[in-house]
């Protein structure tokens, strides 16, 4: 197979999975490269080294040290739970779920010619709907984060698993929804957050089956001022949910977390 045969077999399609894995992976390389530095420094700056210091004799129970002991220690301690090396494993997961989604679109395209996978695997217009809905959300969500310097491995992993259920999702949606909707909504459904889908799914479960949804029990934490629903969600993923636990929690963990 000639350079020229084989560009017009494989290299829209290849060119097509290359934007899409880097349009996804760009984010998060620029925050890894970029944004963690600034906000490692943002956070060793803003604490005094007297405030090490202490934070270090009561919560971590070493010490007593000097100053610059401390400044060492803290720094060392801030690594050792936030370094950069905690996305390495996240990052090449996505990239892999990423690579594979696109490939699998190519071919479920047809027009490509290009043919990954032997034998072939092609999903179908639902399937591929939820996909996209899922890939324009991770991404949106990834922009945004790396912009606002709020970005943690745990993050990617849920970008990862966002990915990863969608064409399943879309595709348990054809049992169930009329066929001259179905594409739209899985796209919508693709592109909601996933708590918002569990919830969603949980509903329409329960009205299947015919049972009772019990009233939904709203955070303790949005009784405090200047407290809203997404710093109430983003401090559940840290597993604080009450305000007992928010008052006895580590000020500087749940600060870096």
């Amino acid at each position: 197979m000639g350079p020229r045969l084989l560009w017009m077999s494989y290299g829209p399609a290849a060119m097509f999975v290359v934007i899409t894995t880097l349009l996804l992976l760009l984010p998060i390389l620029r925050y890894v490269r970029v944004g963690w530095k600034y906000k490692s420094e943002d956070i060793l700056t803003s604490i005094h080294d007297k405030g090490k210091q202490e934070y270090l004799e009561r919560f971590q129970k070493v010490g007593p040290l000097s100053v610059e002991d401390a400044r060492t220690a803290f720094l060392k301690l801030y690594h050792k739970r936030f370094g950069r090396r905690h996305f390495i494993g996240p990052i090449f997961l996505i990239t892999v779920i990423t690579i594979i989604g696109a490939s699998l679109s190519v071919e479920s395209f047809g027009h490509f010619g290009a043919n990954f996978w032997k034998p072939g695997i092609e999903l179908n217009v639902t399937a591929l709907s939820a996909l996209a809905g899922a890939y324009m959300w991770v991404v949106s969500d990834f922009i945004s984060r790396a912009r606002r310097m709020d970005f943690s491995p745990a993050d990617v992993m849920w970008g990862s698993l966002r990915l990863f259920v969608s064409a399943p999702m879309g595709l348990s949606l054809g049992s169930i929804l009329d066929s001259h909707v179905i594409a739209f909504v899985a796209f919508g459904l693709g592109a909601f957050p996933l708590e918002t889908i569990q919830l969603a799914l949980r509903q329409l479960s329960y009205k299947k089956l015919d049972l009772e949804l019990g009233p939904t029990e709203q955070s303790e934490l949005l009784q405090l001022n200047g407290v809203d629903r997404q710093l109430a969600e983003r401090l559940s993923h840290e597993d604080i949910t009450t305000i007992v636990q928010l008052s006895y929690c580590d000020p500087i963990q749940i600060t870096m977390r």
